[in-house]
């Protein structure tokens, strides 16, 4: 079955999207689908890690001027860095040869106007890869990986388009890595701390995390600082490292880095899953809206420590 999946990264959008989107193409790939990703360059280029990946990518025009989103749309409009109308336009005319039974997408900025002019000029199926139930979805399937009390309560918005709904950590979109994984070794004094705040971290907030743990712990304890090249702060953290402070920067996957400290400081997000899956002990912090009534109960629940902050930095909790 030919498959697209519509996905972007960017400083703003983070890795996130793209990473957990490379996944689920590898298991649709093993099961015998043909995946070709569309993305738009937003200021990060993502056709050679989906190149680097082993996929088709095609390339959406970059946009020409800066975009203001209008009143009646998506509160993360302004991420596509276009209207919903002229990507919706631009994903039609670039998968008009490639006719793909499904097309995943993977983006806050759009809502049920993109999917249906896509879904009534393509002929296809749409499946949303969505955790925020924020703005209603005409799709076929909803896959949401974040933890809720009532997914059709959170997605209510989209009823009247009657999806079918995937939600909950059993359905989060993880390497295989993850599946064979060793059990975690708990250390009762942490000598090592493991920091992802994300692939972009445009506010570096690893700097900040780094000194918070130093101040915490005291000298002796290693730090290990994982990102991506889509940070604009690497080179920075690359003038901070010394022989207590590593950086690893674009790993294939973080199993291994999740699995080797005694203790993980990051953000909220897919990362959320992958570091619950391992079973590493988790200081949690929401930089985003989304992450908060995801983090919140897990807090309650004992699986992590949670710290709000604010996007002036100011904690909560």
């Amino acid at each position: 079955m030919r498959i697209c999946i519509r996905t972007d990264a960017s400083v703003q959008i983070g890795t996130g999207h793209l990473r957990r989107c490379l996944e689920l193409a590898r298991e649709l790939t093993s099961r015998g689908d043909d995946v070709t990703f569309l993305t738009r360059n937003l200021g990060l280029d993502c056709q050679p890690l989906i190149a680097d990946a082993g996929f088709r990518a095609i390339s959406l025009p970059a946009p020409e001027d800066a975009f203001t989103a209008e009143a009646d749309v998506p509160p993360h409009a302004h991420w596509a860095g276009v209207s919903w109308e002229d990507d919706a336009s631009q994903t039609i005319a670039a998968l008009a040869r490639l006719s793909p039974a499904v097309v995943i997408i993977d983006h806050y900025a759009f809502d049920y106007r993109w999917h249906a002019q896509v879904k009534k000029s393509i002929g296809c199926r749409i499946v949303a890869l969505d955790d925020l139930g924020d703005r209603a979805l005409d799709v076929d399937l909803i896959v949401d990986h974040n933890y809720s009390g009532d997914h059709w309560f959170k997605h209510r918005i989209s009823r009247p388009f009657r999806p079918a709904i995937l939600g909950g950590p059993t359905f989060a979109l993880l390497s295989t890595a993850y599946r064979n994984r060793p059990e975690f070794r708990v250390r009762e004094v942490p000598e090592s701390v493991g920091i992802f705040m994300g692939g972009s971290d445009s506010s570096n907030h690893s700097e900040f995390a780094a000194g918070a743990v130093r101040q915490a712990l005291g000298p002796d304890v290693f730090i290990e600082i994982v990102t991506t090249s889509a940070n604009p702060h690497v080179d920075r953290l690359r003038s901070i490292r010394d022989e207590r402070v590593g950086l690893s920067v674009d790993l294939p996957d973080l199993a291994a880095f999740f699995q080797r400290h005694a203790l993980q400081v990051g953000a909220g997000g897919g990362a959320t899953w992958e570091r619950s899956c391992i079973g590493a002990p988790t200081i949690a912090i929401a930089f985003a809206d989304n992450h908060r009534p995801v983090l919140s109960p897990l807090d309650v629940l004992g699986v992590l420590a949670y710290s709000a902050e604010d996007v002036e930095g100011t904690q909560h909790g």
